[in-house]
């Protein structure tokens, strides 16, 4: 199965929307989300951000991350510091290790689960809001890394 960032870059290239995809950011930039955060983000989603920054990509919605290019309009929804304070403020906080990453188009969230850190990378949860709602916080394990979801979800 897929390991790395590297292995799924080909794969991002041929279902990027080039209109609605970032350029990229910077080590600097992604240093100071991670510190604003309070964790350290896996070396794939990393390598995503330093590439694209934020996108949308074949049949997934947008993938949020960081980047000065983010629509203006798009900004509350796209800017991973932004969402991710907004679900820990939610009226069912999200635990401070748990990064949204996407949402699947009826209000659920992939995200990065950074309390487990193995060979620089976390797995990836699924985070489904009506269970949230009647259950307090919860997620289900998706998949063993950020390239691994991307292969996944991208391959249907």
């Amino acid at each position: 199965m897929v390991k790395t960032y590297a292995d799924v870059r080909e794969l991002l290239t041929t279902k990027k929307f080039p209109e609605l995809t970032g350029r990229g950011v910077s080590n600097e930039m992604i240093d100071e989300a991670e510190h604003l955060l309070g964790v350290r983000l896996p070396l794939s989603y990393r390598g995503f951000l330093l590439e694209y920054g934020w996108g949308y990509f074949g049949s997934l919605e947008l993938i949020i991350g960081l980047g000065s290019d983010i629509p203006k309009e798009w900004e509350a929804g796209a800017n991973i510091v932004k969402v991710t304070s907004d679900e820990r403020n939610n009226s069912v906080s999200w635990p401070t290790y748990i990064i949204p990453i996407c949402q699947n188009g009826a209000g659920d969230w992939y995200a990065l689960d950074c309390s487990f850190i193995n060979e620089n990378e976390s797995p990836v949860v699924f985070v489904g809001h009506e269970r949230n709602a009647t259950d307090g916080f919860n997620y289900d394990l998706y998949s063993k890394n950020f390239a691994e979801w991307i292969y996944l979800k991208l391959s249907d």
